[in-house]
Protein backbone atom coordinates (compact mmCIF):
# COMPACT_ATOMS: atom_id res chain seq x y z
CA UNK A 1 0.00 0.00 0.00
CA UNK A 2 0.71 3.82 -0.65
CA UNK A 3 0.40 4.29 3.09
CA UNK A 4 3.04 1.65 4.22
CA UNK A 5 5.78 2.76 1.42
CA UNK A 6 5.76 6.66 2.33
CA UNK A 7 6.37 5.08 6.02
CA UNK A 8 9.10 2.87 4.68
CA UNK A 9 10.44 6.00 3.18
CA UNK A 10 9.85 7.98 6.55
CA UNK A 11 11.58 5.80 8.68
CA UNK A 12 14.55 5.63 5.82
CA UNK A 13 15.08 9.50 6.24
CA UNK A 14 14.81 9.72 9.55
CA UNK A 15 17.29 7.11 10.12
CA UNK A 16 19.85 9.57 8.97
CA UNK A 17 18.82 12.25 11.03
CA UNK A 18 16.48 14.28 8.19
CA UNK A 19 13.82 16.15 8.33
CA UNK A 20 11.27 15.75 5.47
CA UNK A 21 12.38 19.35 3.64
CA UNK A 22 15.83 18.30 4.04
CA UNK A 23 15.04 14.95 2.48
CA UNK A 24 12.99 16.35 -0.35
CA UNK A 25 15.96 19.00 -0.88
CA UNK A 26 18.36 15.91 -1.40
CA UNK A 27 16.39 14.96 -3.87
CA UNK A 28 16.01 17.59 -5.60
CA UNK A 29 19.84 18.68 -5.04
CA UNK A 30 20.55 15.55 -7.54
CA UNK A 31 17.77 15.54 -9.88
CA UNK A 32 15.53 12.90 -8.92
CA UNK A 33 11.79 13.61 -8.69
CA UNK A 34 9.68 12.02 -5.44
CA UNK A 35 7.38 9.94 -7.57
CA UNK A 36 9.87 8.32 -9.44
CA UNK A 37 11.88 7.63 -5.58
CA UNK A 38 8.48 6.49 -4.86
CA UNK A 39 8.16 3.67 -7.74
CA UNK A 40 11.74 2.78 -7.25
CA UNK A 41 11.70 2.06 -3.21
CA UNK A 42 8.49 0.59 -4.08
CA UNK A 43 9.71 -2.41 -6.27
CA UNK A 44 13.15 -2.82 -3.97
CA UNK A 45 10.29 -2.94 -0.76
CA UNK A 46 8.01 -5.72 -3.17
CA UNK A 47 11.28 -7.61 -3.88
CA UNK A 48 11.44 -8.00 -0.28
CA UNK A 49 8.39 -9.40 0.41
CA UNK A 50 8.57 -11.75 -2.40
CA UNK A 51 12.15 -13.09 -1.21
CA UNK A 52 10.74 -13.34 2.22
CA UNK A 53 7.55 -15.30 1.13
CA UNK A 54 9.45 -17.33 -1.53
CA UNK A 55 8.73 -20.88 -0.94
CA UNK A 56 12.64 -21.93 -0.99
CA UNK A 57 12.34 -21.20 2.96
CA UNK A 58 10.87 -24.46 3.34
CA UNK A 59 12.52 -27.49 4.07
CA UNK A 60 13.04 -29.84 1.23
CA UNK A 61 11.14 -33.09 0.50
CA UNK A 62 12.73 -36.22 1.24
CA UNK A 63 11.94 -37.56 -2.18
CA UNK A 64 14.06 -34.37 -2.90
CA UNK A 65 16.63 -35.22 -1.04
CA UNK A 66 17.04 -38.81 -1.76
CA UNK A 67 17.12 -38.03 -5.06
CA UNK A 68 20.11 -35.22 -4.82
CA UNK A 69 21.97 -37.63 -3.08
CA UNK A 70 21.47 -40.08 -5.32
CA UNK A 71 22.26 -38.26 -8.17
CA UNK A 72 25.53 -36.24 -6.70
CA UNK A 73 27.30 -39.47 -4.71
CA UNK A 74 30.54 -38.66 -5.57
CA UNK A 75 30.28 -34.84 -5.56
CA UNK A 76 29.79 -35.19 -2.11
CA UNK A 77 33.59 -37.20 -1.22
CA UNK A 78 35.26 -34.49 1.14
CA UNK A 79 38.78 -34.26 2.46
CA UNK A 80 40.77 -33.29 5.04
CA UNK A 81 44.14 -32.15 4.48
CA UNK A 82 47.67 -30.60 5.25
CA UNK A 83 49.95 -28.53 3.25
CA UNK A 84 53.36 -27.84 2.43
CA UNK A 85 53.83 -24.54 0.08
CA UNK A 86 57.06 -23.62 -1.39
CA UNK A 87 57.06 -20.69 -3.51
CA UNK A 88 59.17 -19.21 -6.15
CA UNK A 89 59.94 -16.32 -7.85
CA UNK A 90 57.32 -15.43 -10.34
CA UNK A 91 54.44 -17.14 -8.26
CA UNK A 92 51.30 -15.91 -6.71
CA UNK A 93 51.72 -13.60 -3.73
CA UNK A 94 55.07 -15.39 -3.28
CA UNK A 95 57.67 -12.91 -1.16
CA UNK A 96 60.79 -15.82 -1.32
CA UNK A 97 63.68 -15.36 -3.72
CA UNK A 98 64.34 -18.87 -4.49
CA UNK A 99 63.55 -19.77 -8.15
CA UNK A 100 61.15 -22.24 -9.96
CA UNK A 101 64.12 -24.89 -10.34
CA UNK A 102 65.22 -24.65 -6.32
CA UNK A 103 61.83 -24.67 -5.46
CA UNK A 104 61.14 -28.23 -6.62
CA UNK A 105 64.73 -29.53 -5.71
CA UNK A 106 63.08 -28.41 -2.23
CA UNK A 107 59.86 -29.67 -2.42
CA UNK A 108 61.51 -33.35 -3.68
CA UNK A 109 63.79 -33.09 -0.76
CA UNK A 110 60.71 -32.72 1.46
CA UNK A 111 58.91 -35.44 0.36
CA UNK A 112 61.88 -38.11 0.49
CA UNK A 113 61.69 -37.15 4.09
CA UNK A 114 57.56 -37.11 4.87
CA UNK A 115 57.76 -40.45 2.79
CA UNK A 116 60.74 -41.77 5.03
CA UNK A 117 58.22 -41.03 8.03
CA UNK A 118 59.24 -37.40 8.80
CA UNK A 119 56.81 -35.61 11.14
CA UNK A 120 54.63 -33.44 8.34
CA UNK A 121 53.42 -31.07 11.17
CA UNK A 122 56.75 -29.98 11.70
CA UNK A 123 58.09 -29.89 8.18
CA UNK A 124 54.99 -27.51 7.45
CA UNK A 125 56.12 -25.29 10.25
CA UNK A 126 59.55 -25.04 9.13
CA UNK A 127 59.17 -24.90 5.38
CA UNK A 128 55.61 -23.52 4.29
CA UNK A 129 55.33 -20.54 2.82
CA UNK A 130 51.18 -20.73 3.60
CA UNK A 131 51.50 -17.43 5.54
CA UNK A 132 48.51 -19.61 7.31
CA UNK A 133 51.02 -21.95 8.72
CA UNK A 134 52.42 -20.29 11.17
CA UNK A 135 48.44 -20.44 12.92
CA UNK A 136 47.33 -23.89 11.85
CA UNK A 137 48.79 -27.00 10.05
CA UNK A 138 45.54 -27.86 8.80
CA UNK A 139 43.56 -26.66 5.50
CA UNK A 140 40.00 -28.87 7.49
CA UNK A 141 37.17 -30.25 5.62
CA UNK A 142 37.00 -29.44 1.70
CA UNK A 143 34.50 -30.50 -1.22
CA UNK A 144 35.47 -30.33 -5.11
CA UNK A 145 35.27 -27.16 -6.80
CA UNK A 146 36.96 -25.57 -3.59
CA UNK A 147 40.63 -25.73 -4.64
CA UNK A 148 42.69 -25.04 -7.14
CA UNK A 149 41.90 -27.76 -9.56
CA UNK A 150 45.59 -29.20 -9.68
CA UNK A 151 45.48 -29.16 -5.85
CA UNK A 152 41.72 -30.59 -5.84
CA UNK A 153 43.01 -33.59 -8.33
CA UNK A 154 46.14 -34.58 -6.49
CA UNK A 155 44.14 -34.57 -3.43
CA UNK A 156 41.02 -36.19 -4.17
CA UNK A 157 43.11 -39.20 -5.81
CA UNK A 158 45.43 -39.72 -2.23
CA UNK A 159 44.17 -42.39 0.30
CA UNK A 160 44.18 -42.15 3.49
CA UNK A 161 47.45 -40.80 5.27
CA UNK A 162 49.27 -40.57 1.81
CA UNK A 163 51.80 -37.53 0.90
CA UNK A 164 51.37 -36.72 -2.98
CA UNK A 165 54.66 -35.97 -4.95
CA UNK A 166 55.27 -32.25 -5.32
CA UNK A 167 52.42 -30.76 -7.24
CA UNK A 168 52.80 -27.90 -9.01
CA UNK A 169 50.50 -25.04 -9.29
CA UNK A 170 49.83 -20.92 -9.68
CA UNK A 171 51.31 -20.30 -5.83
CA UNK A 172 53.92 -22.63 -5.97
CA UNK A 173 54.87 -26.66 -5.74
CA UNK A 174 52.82 -28.17 -3.13
CA UNK A 175 53.22 -31.61 -0.71
CA UNK A 176 49.56 -32.97 0.51
CA UNK A 177 49.08 -34.74 2.86
CA UNK A 178 45.42 -36.31 3.25
CA UNK A 179 44.30 -36.57 6.80
CA UNK A 180 41.10 -37.72 6.13
CA UNK A 181 38.48 -38.14 4.05
CA UNK A 182 34.95 -39.27 3.46
CA UNK A 183 34.11 -41.79 0.81
CA UNK A 184 30.97 -41.70 -1.66
CA UNK A 185 29.91 -44.20 0.45
CA UNK A 186 28.42 -42.27 3.78
CA UNK A 187 25.15 -42.94 4.58
CA UNK A 188 22.14 -40.84 3.20
CA UNK A 189 21.68 -40.20 6.87
CA UNK A 190 24.65 -38.56 7.62
CA UNK A 191 24.45 -36.11 4.33
CA UNK A 192 20.95 -34.84 5.32
CA UNK A 193 22.03 -31.67 6.79
CA UNK A 194 24.55 -30.55 4.51
CA UNK A 195 21.92 -31.73 1.11
CA UNK A 196 19.19 -29.85 2.45
CA UNK A 197 20.83 -26.43 2.93
CA UNK A 198 22.93 -27.29 -0.59
CA UNK A 199 19.05 -27.81 -2.42
CA UNK A 200 17.62 -24.87 -0.23
CA UNK A 201 20.36 -22.37 -1.44
CA UNK A 202 20.34 -23.76 -5.28
CA UNK A 203 16.78 -23.25 -4.80
CA UNK A 204 16.91 -19.75 -3.58
CA UNK A 205 19.05 -18.29 -5.96
CA UNK A 206 16.72 -19.84 -8.82
CA UNK A 207 13.54 -18.42 -7.52
CA UNK A 208 15.33 -14.89 -6.81
CA UNK A 209 16.39 -14.25 -10.41
CA UNK A 210 13.07 -15.23 -11.52
CA UNK A 211 11.57 -13.19 -9.17
CA UNK A 212 14.06 -10.08 -9.72
CA UNK A 213 13.25 -10.57 -13.69
CA UNK A 214 8.93 -10.63 -12.43
CA UNK A 215 8.91 -7.58 -10.42
CA UNK A 216 11.48 -5.77 -12.69
CA UNK A 217 9.08 -6.93 -15.91
CA UNK A 218 5.83 -5.58 -13.97
CA UNK A 219 7.46 -2.01 -12.89
CA UNK A 220 8.77 -1.27 -16.13
CA UNK A 221 5.19 -1.64 -17.37
CA UNK A 222 4.00 0.38 -14.45
CA UNK A 223 6.78 3.20 -14.90
CA UNK A 224 5.80 3.53 -18.71
CA UNK A 225 2.34 3.75 -18.14
CA UNK A 226 2.93 6.50 -15.35
CA UNK A 227 5.42 8.61 -17.61
CA UNK A 228 3.24 11.02 -18.53
CA UNK A 229 2.13 11.42 -15.20
CA UNK A 230 5.88 12.14 -13.99
CA UNK A 231 7.00 14.57 -16.27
Amino acid sequence: ADDEVKTEIQKTYTEYGLTEEEFMAKLEENGIKYEDFVIDFKEQLLLNKLIDASIANEAPAEEDVQKYYDENKEELISVKASHILLCYKGSSYCTQNRTEAEAKILADELFGKAYDGADFNALVKEYSDDPSAEKTTSLGWFIKGKMIKEFEDAAFTLEKGKVSKPVKTDFGYHLIWVLDRTGAEQSLAARKSQIRYTIQQEKQKSELEALKKEVSATLAKAKGDLSPYLK
